[in-house]
């Protein structure tokens, strides 16, 4: 039945995704453009309006059947063409009413990438808003418009400043690992897909190093899970003393650890799980895999962790896996290390 459908959940919403979001965004700009066309007074402008009207529902028709990835510069570019389709709009308004009832498209942009982009970017687009929004006004040539560009410039940054706000602490909240510090497993994503977009724009290569601690279900069965807590703890700590600043390192399951090492190569992997060798006396195994600029993620992360298992089963063969030091104290939960 249908109540029974709808209790199952078969027809309820999902979480909004970027994707989703900019698409409402788009359909609702088109049918705004479509009211405002009807006001104009000249064809030409008529026209033009309507021609907009008809752009920005096919960039919401687009995001409905086009698997269109928001992040990196395509994010950036939908956002300032609503940003722009704004601008447009104030600038034919007719009357100081209509200039500002048609602004407050500026907050719903500066919302979506408070949410969805980065804080920086949040706020770089905000003040685009607010200088885009002063351009529209002096296109208009309306008096008595500068409470107007007030109201909405203030209501732009406030929306910015506490959206973006909030999102930071819940997503470092989310994505720290609150034994170790360090970012947890989907930290480690959001984290690594960002450094490897920088890289495919630069053409450059990213190497991934995936960890696996020897022995570590040993130091939980004979000592203890608060023995193993704080040796993972210990791991951390002094492997991100030994990284760069640009360097991604995650905890992306119970002794597993992944560090994306942007802009480096094989030989440079290597180093690198040379240092954190020489770094601490923990005894691991390592794999290394040198993604090409554009491949994915997933891939390169495979691709090491397959390495990483041929490591350990080569030193396991040659019983070259030692017992772990036991570190005397159990640690305390964490703080959360800052991001990247």
């Amino acid at each position: 039945s249908l109540v029974g459908r709808y209790r199952t959940g078969a027809w309820r919403l999902g979480p909004l995704t970027p994707r989703g979001a900019l698409m409402l965004m788009f359909l609702g700009s088109g049918v705004r453009c479509i009211f405002v066309a009807n006001q104009q007074s000249t064809a030409g402008t008529t026209l033009a309006v309507r021609v907009l009207a008809a752009l920005c529902l096919a960039m919401a028709v687009a995001l409905i059947l086009i698997d269109i990835r928001i992040g990196g510069s395509v994010g950036h570019l939908l956002v300032a063409g609503l940003i722009a389709v704004t601008t447009v709009l104030v600038c034919v308004a007719p009357n100081r009413g209509d200039a500002i009832l048609r602004a407050w498209g500026y907050p719903w942009s500066a919302l979506f990438a408070a949410l969805y982009l980065s804080r920086n970017a949040a706020r770089s687009y905000a003040v685009l808003a607010s200088a885009t929004f002063a351009v529209g006004i002096a296109a208009t040539d309306l008096p008595r418009m500068l409470s107007a560009w007030v109201l909405v410039t203030v209501t732009v940054l406030a929306v910015t400043a506490a959206t973006s706000g909030l999102v930071s602490a819940l997503r470092l909240q989310s994505e720290a690992d609150p034994l170790t510090g360090i970012t947890n497993r989907a930290g480690f994503i959001r984290l690594a897909d960002q450094a490897m977009s920088n890289a495919a724009r630069q053409r450059q290569t990213v190497a991934v190093v995936m960890c696996d601690i020897d022995g570590f279900k040993r130091v939980n069965d004979h000592h203890g899970h608060a023995a193993g807590d704080a040796l993972l703890h210990d791991v951390a700590r002094e492997w991100v003393t030994t990284l760069r600043a640009s360097d991604v390192l995650g905890r992306i399951g119970g002794d597993e650890f992944a560090v994306l090492l942007p802009n480096t190569d094989v030989d440079g992997a290597e180093d690198a799980v040379t240092r954190l060798r020489i770094a601490t006396s923990v005894a691991f195994s390592a794999g290394a895999a040198v993604g090409a600029p554009g491949e994915p993620l997933d891939e390169v992360l495979a691709r090491a962790d397959i390495a990483m298992y041929a490591d350990k089963e080569a030193r396991r063969a040659a019983s070259t896996l030692p017992e772990q030091r036991i570190p005397q104290r159990i640690p305390a939960t964490a703080q959360p290390a800052p991001s990247h």
